[in-house]
């Protein structure tokens, strides 16, 4: 939600399915004024912030682990 609220996104939607033994994440995010984001540019760019906070919030779950 950091990643949203620093672009002026919400989250509009959240899904979580279990597909065996995976678990499959999905949010739809809308900016504040409820229009889509569209641009090819800024998708990539949210995607990237948003791999990199869950990579950063895995190594701190497998330091808690240690």
């Amino acid at each position: 939600s950091d990643v949203c609220s620093s672009d002026l996104l919400d989250i509009h939607l959240a899904k979580v399915d279990t597909i065996g033994r995976e678990v499959v994440d999905s949010f739809y995010v809308r900016r504040e004024n409820g229009r889509r984001v569209e641009a090819a540019d800024e998708i990539e760019r949210l995607q990237a912030r948003v791999i990199a906070a869950v990579q950063a919030l895995d190594s701190i779950g497998a330091d808690q682990a240690d």
